[in-house]
């Protein structure tokens, strides 16, 4: 029995609903947003090389707990073997965007331009808040893809994993605050209302998921003024 404040899990593979988790509410998600914007002050004063020892934690943390994510996308998604390859495969992006990171974040120097007298320069700067609402196809690795990177450059995260595969979220909760990523890595559970108040908390959003909510997202981001990554099922050229 589940009630208004609570979110169902379905496993495929019976039919039954044999879990749930507690929904997160706009006012929570609020509230998470406003205090990454203070703890993402401190990581983007970390160095890369603190930031990426940061990610190798957090693989490490996932490794230690791969039975555990094993179980939980089984009994989401009813897939097997396509599970392990999404928790192996995710480990190892990990370790990649924490080898990589810092090439790719190294700041260039200064190019001349057509012009004589004008030069122009790349300067990062993170985003204070990003925003992740990931599909339930590879809930696990969909979620991180976006995350690892934007951590990596120094931004906050705010993750909304879809309703249908969100039982592996207590788990990577314990993960982050394992490898000391906690403090800069809110996950929000529930359906599109949270995921409308995890655009209204953040400066950017990464979205994967179908043309119709894809096309919500962007609409609900272009009010705001705020950039918008979306990665679509209609994009398929097959």
């Amino acid at each position: 029995m589940t009630d208004a404040s609570t979110l169902p899990l379905r496993n495929p593979r019976t039919g039954l609903f044999d879990g749930e988790l507690p929904i997160t509410s706009a006012a929570e998600v609020a509230a998470l947003g406003a205090g990454l914007r203070k703890t993402q002050l401190d990581w983007a004063e970390c160095s890369i090389e603190e930031r990426c020892a940061r990610l190798n934690a957090l693989a490490d943390a996932l490794v230690a707990r791969r039975d555990g994510f094993l179980d939980a996308l089984l009994a989401d998604t009813g897939r097997w073997h396509e599970s392990q390859i999404e928790v192996d495969g995710t480990v190892g992006a990990i370790r990649r965007w924490a080898q990589q990171a810092a090439g790719c974040l190294a700041e260039k120097p200064a190019q001349q331009e057509a012009i004589p007298f004008i030069q122009s320069q790349q300067t990062w700067v993170p985003y204070a808040v990003v925003g992740v609402i990931s599909p339930w196809n590879f809930p696990l690795m969909l979620t991180l893809i976006d995350a690892v990177p934007a951590l990596a450059a120094g931004c906050s995260i705010l993750a909304k994993p879809s309703e249908v595969t969100s039982r592996f979220v207590p788990l990577l909760r314990e993960a982050l605050d394992e490898a000391g990523l906690g403090a800069v890595f809110k996950l929000a559970t529930g359906a599109g209302a949270t995921g409308q108040a995890v655009i209204d908390a953040s400066d950017q959003i990464c979205f994967t998921g179908s043309v119709a909510t894809g096309r919500k997202v962007g609409e609900a981001c272009a009010r705001r003024f705020i950039p918008a990554s979306l990665e679509l099922g209609g994009k398929d050229p097959a």
